[in-house]
């Protein structure tokens, strides 16, 4: 490769030489327009009106796809933020409808353009564990073990489906662009939530007269996932500010912070408090270690502050302060963390003298286990618990390394910002089935996808960098000839 094609070429330009310069703040008001046809439809229209308007938005979502990939993408990510639980039949929303044909179109134009698929490292480790799902799931369904043959399809096909979305992200990525356009519509459908949330609360007070009111997400949805839903965001917004240059585009960061704060404390869910504080502590680490001294310093002098803070009240003083009362003694602690962990007692003791290797099957037990690490080892036994957690450790490493391998600034922080949100969601699924639950599952392989897209993005950098020193050498050869 000649050193003038090395020079010209950019590491993030996949559209050949003569394509044109892509426009990102257009392109986000675009999908901006039709994202506000989505929540226009979802709570403003007649009930009459939605099949004609669902149809054209239909159209135009296809459309979309075929002109770019991403869009689809980017559409499917607002419609896991704003989806009730359930839309024209039980546990199906809006994105089951729309990841399908944009799986589909992708992988037909996939095919024509001849382009390989990329191999990431944890696919191993999820093949290995999906094997052990469809066995221990059999044996379920033959022994009679699970609550009813069509749950475990549901629950399988779910799992089968976060995997796949994870899959086609980090496929189908091509930009660094790319990655900002959906992580900017998961940014703003977060926001738009915790707004609905706020108010939603807010008229629940003034209709009742109680002051406290636990914020609620979308139709079907619990405060203690949408707190997981709410971190994820935060963390991800938290490590970005450190990238961003223009000062302006900080005060949006920082606004959007504060937007979705909030309405995170007003889940009072202290696994989502552990989490976000467990977060921000692995992010500090990262960006600068004085911010995780003074987080470390404001987590414990925090309850000094809340009498003269106007959004806490007395409840939120009073599960915030409990987190670490579930380290005292039986007769201390949250009753919920006690009721939590007694029914913990009940699942694996009846899982470990029956079926300890390879679980009851996937279908046994609902998401009110409140826990993914029990709920997956009831479901898959050790095996399954193991290779799961093989997985986490795989998007773990892979994190790491393109944290230490990049140097574009964005990247990097994303990477972090993933890390970030990663340990949070450790900490979050130990009292909440995170890992199975839709609102906080599907983000997580989503964000997921883009971090290993982010790291191949940081390795075609890389050779670009090291083929054009190579380049330099062999022309500082000859010039000494």
């Amino acid at each position: 490769m000649a050193v003038t094609e090395v020079v010209r070429k950019s590491p993030f330009d996949f559209g050949g030489e003569n394509a044109p310069r892509r426009n990102v703040a257009l392109e986000i008001l675009g999908i901006a327009f039709l994202a506000a046809a989505l929540v226009l439809v979802r709570f403003k229209l007649n009930e009459d009106l939605h099949i004609y308007v669902y149809s054209l938005v239909s159209l135009i979502y296809v459309i979309l796809i075929f002109k770019n990939i991403t869009y689809g993408t980017i559409i499917m990510v607002v419609a896991i933020g704003i989806s009730p639980d359930s839309v024209g039949s039980n546990n199906v929303r809006y994105e089951d409808y729309l990841f399908p044909p944009l799986l589909i179109i992708w992988w037909f134009q996939r095919v024509a353009r001849q382009e390989s698929l990329k191999v990431s490292e944890v696919n191993k480790s999820i093949k290995l564990y999906m094997f052990i799902v469809a066995i221990a799931t059999a044996k379920g369904i033959f022994m009679r073990t699970v609550y009813g043959d069509m749950l475990a399809y549901a629950f399988c096909g779910k799992y089968i489906e976060y995997f796949l979305m994870f899959w086609f992200v980090y496929n189908s990525v091509k930009s660094k662009e790319d990655i900002i356009l959906i992580l900017m519509a998961a940014f703003v459908t977060c926001a738009f939530v915790a707004y609905i949330a706020y108010a939603g609360r807010a008229a629940r007070i003034e209709e009742t007269g109680i002051s406290f009111a636990r914020a609620s997400g979308p139709e079907g949805e619990t405060p203690n996932i949408l707190g997981g839903y709410y971190m994820m965001n935060i963390m991800l917004g938290f490590a970005i500010l450190f990238s961003v240059k223009n000062y302006f585009n900080k005060l949006i960061m920082l606004a959007f912070l504060v937007a979705v704060a909030v309405p995170l404390l007003y889940t009072y869910s202290r696994t989502s408090f552990a989490s976000l504080l467990i977060g921000l502590v692995v992010t500090s680490l990262f960006i600068d270690l004085r911010f995780f001294i003074v987080l470390i310093v404001l987590s414990v002098l925090a309850p000094l502050f809340f009498p003269i803070a106007s959004f806490v009240d007395e409840s939120f003083v009073e599960r915030y302060s409990s987190i670490l009362d579930i380290f005292g003694d039986s007769s201390e602690g949250p009753s919920s963390w006690k009721a939590r962990v007694s029914g913990w007692g009940v699942f694996v003791w009846g899982t470990w003298n029956s079926y300890p290797i390879i679980g009851r099957g996937v279908g046994s037990v609902g998401l009110s286990i409140d826990g993914s690490y029990i709920k997956k080892f009831v479901e898959t036994g050790l095996v399954g618990l193991i290779s799961f957690i093989m997985i986490l450790n795989r998007l773990g490493r892979v994190g790491l390394e393109n944290i230490r391998m990049a140097k574009d600034d964005f990247l990097k922080s994303y990477c972090i910002g993933y890390l970030g949100a990663f340990s949070g969601m450790l900490v979050h699924a130990i009292g909440v089935s995170s890992f199975s639950t839709i609102r906080t599952a599907e983000p997580f392989w989503i964000f997921s996808g883009l971090m290993v897209a982010s790291g191949f993005l940081i390795k075609k950098s890389k050779e670009l960098e090291e083929e054009e020193e190579e380049d330099w050498k062999q022309l500082s050869f000859v010039n000494k000839k």
